[in-house]
């Protein structure tokens, strides 16, 4: 409840068919203050999914599309997300939608048994 009654958490939903085929939760951040940047506003993808059944047939693409035109709509300065090393089908996905690297993260298991 508190996601979908904050301001700062839209949540996108395709529906056909009285069902809902894909949604795309968000999270938007306000970068003030900064001593190293200017002032703006991101919109992080949290997660964007289409039910299995309904892939590839450009629903991805109109979700993403609708997300990037209330991002403009709203002063948004940037999108970003996180796709997981070895998901290349969504890699690239998001790269033919014209997406490009903004930051690397690496990461160093040290302890496996302190896995999620």
């Amino acid at each position: 409840a508190d996601i979908i009654n904050n301001e700062k958490t839209p949540i996108f939903v395709y529906e056909e068919d009285n069902k809902i085929i894909g949604h795309c939760f968000c999270i938007i951040n306000e970068i003030k203050n900064s001593t190293n940047i200017n002032d703006y506003k991101n919109l992080f993808i949290d997660d964007l999914c289409i039910d299995e059944n309904y892939r590839n047939k450009g629903i991805g693409k109109e979700m993403y599309n609708y997300v990037k035109e209330y991002a403009k709509e709203n002063g948004i300065y940037n999108i970003t997300l996180h796709v997981w090393e070895g998901n290349e089908s969504a890699f690239n996905f998001y790269k033919n939608l014209g997406m490009n690297f903004q930051q690397y993260t690496l990461e160093e298991i040290i302890d496996e048994k302190k896995s999620f």
